[in-house]
């Protein structure tokens, strides 16, 4: 996904059974359980963005998932597996702190 675009998928979950007869989700699924992508490489005004529009009336989303984020061994106190360019971890910006103080205060 780039930016926030994977918001402008909701409405297909939440909103399936008002699409054709082809579609293949038959039960709409609340909002509130749709958790929605975010590349680990976006932008601090993406990222903060995309967590005030999760909790915002409007999409009402159970939360973000970030796409190429560092797994931490807390065993050996080092990465155990980082993607590289477009790893989360990477940017070390302040911008997911305040994400997840956004999500976790809505």
């Amino acid at each position: 996904y780039q930016a926030e675009n994977s918001l402008s998928y909701i409405s297909y979950y939440a909103n399936a059974t008002s699409k054709n007869g082809d579609y293949p989700i038959k039960v709409n699924v609340a909002s509130e359980q749709i958790i929605v992508g975010i590349a680990g490489s976006a932008p601090s005004g993406t990222i903060t963005g995309m967590a005030n529009s999760v909790v915002s009336p409007k999409y009402d989303a159970g939360g973000m998932m970030v796409w190429y984020a560092s797994v931490y061994d807390k065993t050996r106190n080092k990465s155990a597996f980082a993607y590289g360019h477009g790893d989360a971890s990477t940017d070390k910006s302040s911008a997911w702190k305040q994400a997840l103080y956004i999500l976790t205060m809505n």
